[in-house]
């Protein structure tokens, strides 16, 4: 998926990301993939560089406010999830 290019990520600042879910991939909200979710952001947050602060789960998008060292950081958290 295409995005526009990030600015210059400092860590002393939240970042809000925005992932879609592909057409035909149930409501994330259901508790089967709440659960699964959950499981991978406690995954992805095991990793030093990188945390996850809030997130917001809608039907076909989760909103994540999340802080990183730096962008390099911010890109393998996000891979991890």
């Amino acid at each position: 998926m295409r995005h526009l290019s990030r600015a210059v990520l400092a860590s002393r600042h939240p970042c809000h990301v925005t992932l879609k879910v592909r057409p035909g991939v149930p409501s994330l909200r259901s508790v089967r993939l709440v659960r699964e979710v959950e499981r991978s952001f406690s995954t992805a947050c095991e990793r030093g560089d990188f945390r996850l602060v809030h997130y917001s789960l809608q039907a076909n998008h989760v909103h994540l406010i999340v802080e990183a060292r730096d962008a390099d950081s911010l890109g393998r958290g996000m891979k991890s999830l």
